[in-house]
């Protein structure tokens, strides 16, 4: 009989490819886009649009007989049109993207992003942006909306950072998003023809102050995109014509949500919206009925019953306050506990699906993955009644062992004491 895997709060808890394709040929998930206005004198107004795309996400192609290099070629076009004008500025730039394993087309932490930079004439602009593997006769992303930018703004852009190297600003390419959990930090660029900024603040939608700067630094010049590594950056161009500003909040106990940046300038007050989301939540998290699902093994099935009563919202409201309940930092916005278990049912998802189970979460090594974490070892064995798998478990001094039923079907046997 199979023994129950139970829970323990005060443990730490920090695909088969085809001949041809590394994933199967469906339409993927749309890629993030974002677009700034990184300056403006009275005639022209320059514009960057960038985006960024998991190697999870990208069709591969295995390049020929006897190769282990995967490759894909991903053009970004983008049309502005003058609203004004009807004039049409087309842009496009195509890149390699290539890995040498087959793992690589699986990561969700490898990118493949790439901008564009235009210089328009002093306007507002509806935009067209396509990311397409041509080859594949794959679209990846297809925009056809509006995105009016108003070049009599005080504030040109909110470029909400991920990371900073030096000089260097990696910024974050889903459109007006700052990324939770973390600091919130954005380079401001200001109209250099308006009066000074300052006070800068993280407001609710109503108005409400949450946050104000730790730190401000106002800097002379531009700053340019460029491609560094493959991934998109910005680095600082000298140039007295135009001001920006490195703004700091302190945001850990901000929660993810719609807000508000402010600055005054002069005696204006002006803020733009933006979310402060988690980008990289685990998929099964997102998912709110695997969510639950997931949650049952972990909780007795009374309490199960008790989160699980009431309505959708009460439901979902019952989920956060026990979660709420076991988080190791409640004095912050964000639940390490929470992000570790579906962070790896994420990874029992992918790892231990069968020919027989596709949702590698319900296989019983995906179970034990989810509550006890990565085994210190995993070992194979050939006995005379099968194969079999040990893994090990020192510091809970125990070993589970599963046996294989078929192809890459491995059921847990017994769990030994050590």
């Amino acid at each position: 009989m199979e023994p129950r895997l139970s829970f323990f709060l005060s443990v730490t808890l920090l695909t088969f490819a085809g001949p041809t394709y590394s994933q199967p040929r469906l339409q993927p998930m749309s890629a993030p886009i974002s677009y700034w206005v990184l300056n403006q004198t009275s005639d022209s107004m320059s514009v960057c649009f960038a985006y960024s795309i998991p190697y999870s996400q990208i069709v591969f192609v295995k390049q020929g007989r006897g190769s282990s290099d995967f490759a894909a070629n991903l053009t970004f076009s983008l049309d502005a049109v003058d609203s004004i004008s009807g004039v049409n500025h087309h842009a496009s730039h195509s890149v390699d993207v290539t890995t040498d394993n087959f793992q690589s087309t699986q990561s969700k932490d490898l990118m493949c992003q790439d901008f564009l930079l235009l210089t328009l004439p002093r306007s507002t602009y509806d935009f067209t942006e396509e990311i397409a593997d041509y080859n594949q006769q794959i679209t990846y992303s297809d925009y056809r909306h509006p995105h009016p930018i108003r070049p009599e703004d005080d504030l040109l852009t909110s470029v909400f950072i991920d990371s900073t190297i030096g000089s260097d600003f990696f910024p974050c390419t889903t459109h007006n998003t700052a990324s939770f959990p973390g600091q919130i930090e954005a380079v401001v660029i200001s109209n250099a023809s308006k009066s000074s900024v300052g006070d800068f603040a993280i407001e609710t939608i109503k108005g409400e102050t949450l946050a104000v700067t730790d730190s401000v630094v106002a800097r002379k010049g531009t700053i340019e995109p460029y491609r560094h590594g493959g991934v998109v950056s910005f680095t600082e161009e000298p140039d007295s014509s135009f001001q920006f500003y490195i703004v700091k909040f302190k945001s850990d106990t901000i929660r993810q949500g719609l807000y508000r940046l402010s600055a005054r300038f002069g005696s204006e007050r002006i803020s733009r919206p933006f979310s402060y989301a988690w980008l990289d939540m685990p998929s099964s998290l997102r998912d709110f009925k695997k969510a639950m699902s997931l949650l049952k093994m972990i909780v007795p099935d009374s309490i199960f019953s008790e989160i699980n009563s009431g309505n959708d919202e009460e439901v979902r409201r019952n989920f956060d306050s026990y979660w709420r309940a076991h988080d190791p930092t409640p004095e912050t916005a964000y639940n390490e506990l929470e992000a570790e278990f579906y962070q790896r049912a994420d990874y029992a998802t992918d790892h231990f699906r069968t020919v027989s189970e596709y949702d590698g979460a319900v296989t019983d090594r995906g179970k034990a993955y989810i509550v006890y974490g990565k085994p210190a070892s995993i070992t194979r064995e050939l006995r005379s009644d099968g194969s079999y798998e040990i893994w090990k478990y020192p510091n809970l001094k125990r070993d589970f062992v599963f046996k294989e039923q078929g192809y890459g079907d491995f059921i847990l046997y017994e769990t030994e004491k050590i």
